[in-house]
């Protein structure tokens, strides 16, 4: 891990140093160093692991002595988990098959879950078991529904078949009534007397016949519409043949074209209901996975949402695989160092013995971390020449990104196989040595540019790539493939939980478009010793000193409300054991000038001098002082008085405001001239700040030192 900031640095040691008492986490070896290794100069003072050119901090560890005690103490710790094996060989591979096993699980559980996510919709706030459950019963609910189709369409084709017989027998009734009609008719024709055709041609004998077959034709319905044997009876009993055969072809037809559509509906509902059915056992086959992969201990993540799968996991398995990492690495230790004092073996600056020497000492403390101003050295062997670990470095992270210059930190990764780079682009930005001029000049001179106005250069410099106005976290944003959201590139730390939601609501607002979530709860007002913003106005006149400012007003202002209120404030935020915390441990005073600061501490130095001891100092300088740190309280004193006119130092980029707000989890205090803060100038981070600064409920007043009250 690399930064070019020194809290950073502290910050990422210190993190290491906690992991054991945090997590319960009990180390087999006698060494109790955390899990950082400080590459630092001779001169550096750290209580961390420590490795100089010269020296190192394992050194105690390395001796044949220490070396026997370690490998009888870790076979002693090893006991209660591997009984069996007496060996540090053995204990090293027990553990090995161990983490190989959690390796396999947890690469089960994920593929298992995401099964789950990619069948349920990809909802990844819903758990794994009500997912399936839902599937399952969506699917229930399209055979059952598939099902009452089928079987009313089978119904329908059964009520067809009736119908098709009923229309066959109603045709066979109908002809065999049409031939008794025409058999009637003609055995009627037989039955009139020779005379009335005979003599037919006479008036009065012709009206007699066609009387009489009027009579006998009104006797069958198929024949009531005629009137007499001249009306073409033969025709007509032709024509209800036919009209009978059409209305049977018709109605057959239609029936026909019934069924098969109720057949073609029938096919698809049957074909829905078996697709629905192949889809249930493939649901349930993933839901049995899903539980097969939960087998031995697991079990609590059956309903887990996938949004929760990580910290699940996180808890679950990587972190016993980080202790048992710990103990198999602790194991290769041990059995490196047997054989070196075997073979008298011994360090040196050759490229194969001193990355020898830096993996040997990752097997204690896994992170090497130092400044990008040291950490090429370490890295660069000696044989004659220099030689650098090209390609060697498993994984270089870098801290504070956005502090580091591109010229400062780009060659530690021709060091590393993999980077990630961590940082914020709106926090405090480099301090950069060569001007936009040299800057333009240099990427001639090594053919980057054809002639210093060429316009590569401002594609360079909107990349982040120059020297003069570049930094690392600009370079990386442009690098990354991932996009979480549309206006940046890489992934977004949206958890805040150092301040409280008022002060990240500035910086929410001003800075990151809402996106943070505020994690820490508000404290109640009787709870509360001072406000989450407050205000003292101290209209002393500022005055230049070389390129700075500096108020001698304002700052003796800041000195006398921390004598009048240090007392209340220590007792306020004492300790477990009820004891007051020292003041700079809670309190730290950013100013946008250097000279500013230096009046500060001279005052401090002059009136309360216990309060700048080497060993408890309280943090005084411009916001770069409190860059990755955090104080309960934090004063910040803005220096310019009430004659200054323009725009005010910081407000010429939301970084400097960003940053010293959100140092402060409790408290975030302004002594100084109040009138710098315009609610009616929102457009600037000091604009947006005086909304805060004067709200009704988030901000208040503070008294003068007199008083050491806050007003009401």
């Amino acid at each position: 891990m690399a930064s070019t900031n020194v809290k950073a640095v502290e910050n990422v040691l210190d993190s290491f140093a906690k992991i054991g008492a945090e997590n319960g986490h009990e180390r087999w070896l006698p060494y109790q160093g955390g899990f950082g290794l400080f590459l630092a100069s001779e001169s550096r003072e750290s209580h961390h692991p420590t490795c100089t050119a010269w020296n190192h901090s394992f050194t105690d560890h390395e001796t044949p002595e220490a070396v026997a005690r370690a490998e009888q103490y870790y076979l002693g710790k090893a006991t209660a988990l591997f009984p069996q094996e007496d060996t540090v060989e053995g204990v090293s591979a027990a553990l090995r098959r161990t983490l190989q096993y959690l390796q396999r699980k947890m690469q089960d559980i994920v593929a298992a879950r995401y099964a789950v996510f990619r069948a349920a919709g990809e909802d990844p706030g819903e758990g794994a078991e009500v997912s399936c459950k839902r599937l399952l019963a969506e699917q229930q609910a399209l055979i059952d529904a598939a099902q009452a189709a089928i079987e009313a369409a089978q119904r329908e084709l059964h009520a067809q078949e009736q119908q098709a017989r009923v229309l066959e027998g109603s045709h066979q009734r109908m002809r065999e009534e049409i031939d008794r009609a025409e058999k009637a008719w003609l055995a009627y024709l037989e039955s009139t007397p020779w005379w009335m055709d005979l003599l037919s041609f006479l008036p009065p004998v012709l009206r007699r016949r066609q009387a009489r077959d009027r009579h006998f034709l009104l006797s069958n319905a198929l024949t009531a519409d005629l009137r007499h044997r001249d009306d073409g009876l033969e025709q007509h009993f032709k024509a209800l043949r036919e009209r009978a055969a059409r209305h049977r072809s018709q109605a057959l037809l239609a029936l026909k074209e019934r069924r098969a559509e109720v057949e073609h509906g029938l096919a698809a509902q049957t074909q829905r209901r078996a697709a629905a059915q192949q889809a249930q056992v493939k649901i349930d086959g993933i839901f049995q996975r899903w539980l097969e992969a939960l087998q031995d201990g697991y079990e609590a993540m059956r309903d887990m949402a996938l949004k929760d799968l990580n910290d699940a996991i996180d808890i679950m398995i990587r972190a016993v695989m980080f202790g048992l990492a710990d103990r198999y690495w602790s194991g290769q230790w041990l059995l490196e160092m047997r054989q070196r004092l075997i073979a008298g073996e011994s360090d040196s600056k050759g490229r194969v013995r001193l990355e020898a020497k830096y993996r040997r000492f990752a097997k204690l403390a896994p992170c090497l971390v130092s400044n990008f101003h040291m950490a090429p050295a370490f890295f660069t062997a000696w044989q004659g020449r220099d030689m650098p670990f090209w390609n060697t470095i498993d994984l270089l992270i870098v801290d504070e990104a956005g502090q580091v210059a591109p010229d400062v930190g780009a060659s530690m990764f021709a060091l590393a196989r993999k980077a990630m780079v961590v940082g914020d682009t709106y926090q405090i930005e480099p301090v950069w040595n060569n001007g936009e001029g040299c800057d333009r000049a240099n990427a001639v001179k090594f053919g980057l540019l054809s002639d210093v106005a060429d316009a590569r250069y401002d594609a360079m410099e909107q990349g982040g790539y120059t020297p003069a106005s570049g930094s690392l976290m600009r370079v990386a944003n442009q690098a990354c493939r991932v996009r979480k959201y549309r206006d940046m590139r890489g992934l977004m730390l949206t958890e805040h939980r150092r301040c409280v939601p008022e002060l990240i609501g500035y910086c929410n607002e001003l800075i990151y478009a809402g996106r943070l979530q505020a994690l820490r709860s508000r404290i109640p007002p009787e709870q509360r010793l001072l406000p989450p913003f407050g205000w003292l106005n101290v209209a002393g006149q500022d005055r230049k000193a070389g390129a700075s400012r500096q108020n001698p007003e304002e700052a003796q202002a800041i000195v006398d409300w921390i004598k009048a209120n240090r007392a209340d404030i220590e007792r306020h935020y004492a300790d477990e054991s009820g004891q007051p915390t020292p003041l700079w441990k809670l309190l730290g005073i950013v100013t946008p000038f250097a000279a500013q600061a230096a009046a500060i501490q001279r005052l401090l130095r002059k009136e309360t001098p216990d309060l700048l001891h080497k060993s408890a100092r309280l943090t005084v300088g411009t916001v770069h002082a409190l860059q990755g740190a955090e104080r309960s309280i934090v004063i910040f004193s803005p220096t310019y008085g009430p004659s200054f006119t323009g725009s005010a130092f910081y407000d010429q980029k939301p970084n400097m405001l960003n940053v010293a707000v959100s140092r402060a989890k409790d408290s975030f205090l302004v002594i100084g001239n109040a009138a710098l803060f315009d609610k009616t100038k929102s457009s600037r981070p000091s604009g947006l700040l005086a909304r805060y600064l004067f709200h009704p409920q988030w901000g208040a007043q503070l008294a003068g030192a007199r008083k050491a009250r806050l007003v009401v």
